[in-house]
């Protein structure tokens, strides 16, 4: 038994659409199909020309996965391919181009999309996808302005890694206050930034329901879940709802 989602011009067979992926929610492999059929176009601008590998959970995310590097054969051509370099030699990699190409991964129970950092054409594909990362999902419609930047092209401090890229940022901004995403409270030392005079700060979401797919709702997830499933005036709510500790 299969379903098939149209997505751009593809129309990608799932099979085994009833099959579960999470199983707190319930939410099935077609439900995850049809999310990324969905956020595709706003995922587009970050993950363009980057390789991707992903994480695949056959039996659902809580049985055990693995990361798939290389593109099996059986991959139909029109998934974009790139080939990088590696020790030894060399591996071939998928390239998302389109929502549609999401949509044939998550058929193929992958969960997590990993994008490389870079371009597939080195520095200057480096150079195009860092001018394209500002407001890459479109906040301005939702009237908040905002500009992104990649850290490694604005700065050209790739070879500084985890936090002291950070420290790296606030000495080059002349930043008194650093403030970061409640998931790295156990990654970062803080002392490090209150020795150089920073203050170091997260943010706490507050547990907050908003509009999402399904009868129950599914904390946690990422912003663009909030974006897909909210109005603008919405979206700006929500985006206050949080405490700074």
């Amino acid at each position: 038994m299969s379903e098939t989602i149209r997505s751009g011009r593809r129309s990608i067979a799932i099979s085994s659409p009833e099959k579960v992926m999470f199983p707190k929610p319930g939410l099935t492999k077609l439900d995850l199909a049809r999310h990324y059929e969905r956020v595709g176009g706003l995922m587009k601008p970050l993950l363009r020309d980057r390789p991707l590998t992903f994480e695949v959970f056959p039996d659902g995310i809580e049985s055990e996965g693995y990361y798939m590097k290389s593109v099996p054969r059986h991959f139909p051509d029109w998934i974009g391919r790139t080939k990088v370099a590696k020790r030894g030699g060399s591996l071939t990699q998928v390239l998302a181009a389109d929502a549609a190409t999401l949509v044939y991964l998550a058929g193929q129970n992958m969960i997590t999309p990993h994008a490389w950092g870079q371009g597939a054409a080195g520095k200057g594909a480096e150079s195009k996808a860092a001018k394209e990362v500002h407001n890459p999902i479109s906040m301005k419609k939702f009237g908040i302005p905002s500009t992104w930047f990649e850290s490694p092209h604005t700065y050209g401090n790739r070879r500084v890694k985890a936090q002291e890229r950070g420290l790296d940022i606030c000495a080059r901004e002349g930043a008194r206050t650093h403030v970061n995403a409640i998931g790295g409270r156990a990654l970062h030392a803080t002392a490090a930034f209150r020795e150089r005079g920073i203050e170091f700060r997260f943010v706490q979401p507050r547990a907050v329901q908003h509009a999402q797919f399904g009868a129950t709702f599914v904390p946690n997830l990422s912003v663009v879940n909030v974006l897909m499933f909210n109005a603008a005036d919405r979206v700006r709510a929500l985006l206050g709802e949080c405490d700074l500790l």
